[in-house]
């Protein structure tokens, strides 16, 4: 797989191109929106490596680490992307199509929808009431 990718970074934007499993995994960013992936959803043997890759490249991401129960019970990582996203892809694996991520909530409501598993919207309004406007905001 190659992409095309460009970043939306508060007021500038940044384009690269992406490919192999880099590329795959930076789809999987895109398309998992602000829920983002963690590798019980979207298996790879290196999953971690390659966020680590695209990190290293200024790819903004936010990693929450979560815990699991069940007969291992530990903790996993997700991972989601902290800015809008557009994706077209060059060739092999998806269809050629342009993806456009819808712009991610500030990172307070973004917290918040993950530990409660609320929607946007009411994590918004918890967000405004527990931290103020501010928390909208950034």
């Amino acid at each position: 797989m190659k992409i095309h990718v460009t970043l939306a970074l508060s007021e500038q934007s940044r384009t690269l191109e992406l490919s192999g499993r880099l590329g795959w995994t930076m789809a999987q960013l895109v398309e998992a929106g602000q829920h983002g992936i963690r590798t019980t959803n979207s298996p790879a043997l290196r999953l971690s490596a390659y966020i680590h890759s695209l990190s290293e490249l200024r790819v903004p991401i936010e990693t929450v680490m979560e815990n699991h129960d069940g007969p291992y019970p530990g903790q996993h990582a997700r991972y989601a992307l902290t800015c809008d996203a557009q994706v077209r892809v060059l060739e092999g694996g998806y269809p050629k199509m342009t993806q456009i991520r819808h712009p991610a909530p500030p990172t307070a409501v973004l917290r918040i929808m993950r530990k409660h598993g609320l929607p946007e919207p009411a994590a918004r309004l918890i967000a405004l009431h527990a931290y103020g406007e501010t928390a909208l905001h950034g």
